[in-house]
Protein backbone atom coordinates (compact mmCIF):
# COMPACT_ATOMS: atom_id res chain seq x y z
CA UNK A 1 0.00 0.00 0.00
CA UNK A 2 1.54 3.08 -1.24
CA UNK A 3 1.65 5.91 1.71
CA UNK A 4 -0.10 9.40 0.35
CA UNK A 5 1.81 12.71 0.33
CA UNK A 6 0.42 14.88 3.14
CA UNK A 7 0.43 18.70 2.73
CA UNK A 8 0.81 20.87 5.71
CA UNK A 9 0.23 23.84 3.61
CA UNK A 10 -3.55 25.75 3.88
CA UNK A 11 -4.58 25.67 0.40
CA UNK A 12 -4.37 28.70 -1.74
CA UNK A 13 -7.13 29.97 -4.34
CA UNK A 14 -5.21 31.92 -5.79
CA UNK A 15 -1.97 30.98 -8.29
CA UNK A 16 1.56 31.75 -7.30
CA UNK A 17 2.04 34.53 -10.23
CA UNK A 18 -0.36 36.65 -8.15
CA UNK A 19 1.23 35.50 -4.94
CA UNK A 20 4.28 37.21 -6.62
CA UNK A 21 2.85 40.01 -7.50
CA UNK A 22 1.51 40.62 -3.92
CA UNK A 23 5.17 40.23 -2.63
CA UNK A 24 6.33 42.98 -4.59
CA UNK A 25 3.63 44.83 -4.07
CA UNK A 26 4.23 44.47 -0.20
CA UNK A 27 7.88 45.43 -0.77
CA UNK A 28 7.07 48.35 -2.87
CA UNK A 29 4.64 49.64 -0.24
CA UNK A 30 7.15 48.96 2.58
CA UNK A 31 9.79 51.02 0.14
CA UNK A 32 7.06 53.64 0.23
CA UNK A 33 5.99 53.94 3.45
CA UNK A 34 10.24 54.21 4.75
CA UNK A 35 10.53 57.18 2.39
CA UNK A 36 6.94 59.04 3.36
CA UNK A 37 8.79 61.44 6.23
CA UNK A 38 11.69 62.33 3.44
CA UNK A 39 8.81 63.12 1.11
CA UNK A 40 6.26 64.95 3.03
CA UNK A 41 7.81 66.44 5.99
CA UNK A 42 10.03 69.44 5.84
CA UNK A 43 13.90 69.06 6.70
CA UNK A 44 14.75 70.48 10.02
CA UNK A 45 11.31 67.90 11.84
CA UNK A 46 12.26 65.91 14.65
CA UNK A 47 12.52 62.14 14.89
CA UNK A 48 9.92 61.15 16.71
CA UNK A 49 7.63 62.72 13.84
CA UNK A 50 9.38 61.06 11.27
CA UNK A 51 8.96 58.05 13.21
CA UNK A 52 5.04 58.52 13.50
CA UNK A 53 5.02 59.31 9.98
CA UNK A 54 7.30 55.93 8.92
CA UNK A 55 5.15 53.60 11.16
CA UNK A 56 1.64 54.90 10.34
CA UNK A 57 2.82 54.01 6.91
CA UNK A 58 3.70 50.89 7.71
CA UNK A 59 0.28 50.31 9.14
CA UNK A 60 -1.69 51.29 6.40
CA UNK A 61 0.38 49.05 3.87
CA UNK A 62 -0.36 46.26 6.37
CA UNK A 63 -4.07 47.01 6.49
CA UNK A 64 -4.47 47.23 2.72
CA UNK A 65 -2.31 44.05 2.09
CA UNK A 66 -4.54 42.07 4.85
CA UNK A 67 -7.36 43.41 3.45
CA UNK A 68 -6.80 42.31 -0.02
CA UNK A 69 -5.28 38.72 1.08
CA UNK A 70 -6.12 37.76 4.30
CA UNK A 71 -4.33 34.66 4.41
CA UNK A 72 -1.42 33.79 6.21
CA UNK A 73 -1.75 37.49 7.07
CA UNK A 74 1.66 38.01 9.01
CA UNK A 75 3.76 37.45 5.98
CA UNK A 76 2.68 40.98 4.36
CA UNK A 77 4.31 42.26 7.61
CA UNK A 78 7.53 40.35 7.02
CA UNK A 79 7.12 41.12 3.06
CA UNK A 80 6.98 45.37 3.77
CA UNK A 81 10.00 45.11 5.27
CA UNK A 82 11.99 43.29 2.67
CA UNK A 83 13.06 46.30 0.37
CA UNK A 84 14.65 48.28 3.16
CA UNK A 85 17.95 46.57 3.67
CA UNK A 86 18.21 46.48 -0.10
CA UNK A 87 17.20 50.56 -0.28
CA UNK A 88 20.05 50.58 2.79
CA UNK A 89 22.88 48.73 0.65
CA UNK A 90 21.77 50.87 -2.12
CA UNK A 91 21.86 54.56 -0.37
CA UNK A 92 25.67 53.43 1.01
CA UNK A 93 26.94 51.80 -2.07
CA UNK A 94 25.98 54.87 -4.01
CA UNK A 95 26.95 57.06 -2.12
CA UNK A 96 30.26 58.79 -2.83
CA UNK A 97 31.04 59.68 0.76
CA UNK A 98 30.94 55.91 1.46
CA UNK A 99 33.06 54.63 -1.72
CA UNK A 100 36.38 55.06 0.84
CA UNK A 101 34.90 52.91 3.39
CA UNK A 102 36.20 48.69 3.30
CA UNK A 103 33.42 46.32 3.10
CA UNK A 104 33.70 45.09 6.61
CA UNK A 105 33.13 48.87 7.80
CA UNK A 106 29.71 49.10 4.96
CA UNK A 107 28.62 45.88 6.38
CA UNK A 108 28.65 46.82 10.26
CA UNK A 109 26.37 50.08 8.34
CA UNK A 110 24.18 47.86 6.77
CA UNK A 111 23.98 45.49 9.96
CA UNK A 112 23.69 48.05 12.51
CA UNK A 113 20.41 49.32 10.45
CA UNK A 114 18.69 45.82 10.76
CA UNK A 115 17.20 45.72 14.31
CA UNK A 116 15.42 49.39 13.30
CA UNK A 117 13.87 47.11 9.67
CA UNK A 118 12.40 44.25 12.00
CA UNK A 119 10.97 46.47 14.53
CA UNK A 120 9.12 48.26 11.45
CA UNK A 121 7.60 44.36 11.04
CA UNK A 122 5.43 45.12 14.18
CA UNK A 123 3.12 47.99 12.69
CA UNK A 124 2.99 46.23 9.08
CA UNK A 125 2.25 43.02 10.77
CA UNK A 126 -0.92 44.57 13.30
CA UNK A 127 -1.70 46.33 10.19
CA UNK A 128 -2.39 43.14 8.18
CA UNK A 129 -4.22 41.32 11.19
CA UNK A 130 -6.40 44.33 11.23
CA UNK A 131 -7.11 44.45 7.74
CA UNK A 132 -8.28 40.82 7.40
CA UNK A 133 -10.13 41.16 10.62
CA UNK A 134 -12.04 44.34 9.43
CA UNK A 135 -13.22 42.10 6.39
CA UNK A 136 -14.31 39.38 8.75
CA UNK A 137 -12.40 36.93 6.61
CA UNK A 138 -10.73 34.20 8.69
CA UNK A 139 -6.94 34.87 9.36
Amino acid sequence: MPLEKVSVRAPSRYGTAVDLFFWVLAAGLGFLAASLPKTLLPPGSDNVTRAIFMNGGFLVAGILLGALRPERAWRWGLACILALPVADAIRIGGDPNTASLTTEEMMTALLDALPGHVTHFLPAGLGAYLGAYMLGRRV
